[in-house]
């Protein structure tokens, strides 16, 4: 504790100033690009200094995620089903106040481009298989030509 001195009028009074240690939150999400649908684990690295209260509470914000919140230290499992840049924050609480970090764009989400492979081609039949996909519900397909 600090002393310090007020000085009110002719009269001189000792109080004392109590500092407050208030978190700095800080995070780290991975992956941080990824496919749609896919997830992202997200880990705490909020600090306090030593002399301050230790953190009690964790608030997180997933910008275009499921789900959109959560109150665990660590969340795992946030999943992005729709392509875009989109934010997280972290609210980081202890006894004497929040430190906030926003990280704009901090999570890349693109669209699953389904995957496409030629098996086989057979002029013998007349038919031409051109290949096979698989959609974004993956849902098994061919791509064929009857001649």
């Amino acid at each position: 504790m600090i002393g310090i001195l007020n000085i009110i009028g002719s009269s001189i009074k000792k109080g004392t100033v109590v500092p407050k240690y208030k978190p700095v939150a800080n995070f780290v999400g991975a992956p941080t690009t990824l496919n749609q649908n896919n997830t992202v684990d997200f880990t705490d690295l909020s600090t306090v200094d030593p002399l301050g209260p230790a953190i009690t509470e964790w608030s997180w914000v997933f910008e275009g995620a499921v789900p959109s919140t959560s109150t665990v230290q660590n969340p795992t499992n946030i999943n992005y089903p729709t392509p875009g840049l989109w934010d997280v924050q972290l609210t980081a609480t202890n006894a004497d106040g929040s430190g906030i970090n926003l990280k704009t764009e901090y999570i890349t989400v693109n669209e699953f481009v389904p995957p496409f492979t030629v098996n086989s081609f057979n002029i013998g039949n007349y038919y031409i298989n051109v290949g096979e996909y698989q959609d974004t519900d993956f849902q098994l397909g061919s791509y064929g030509i009857n001649l």
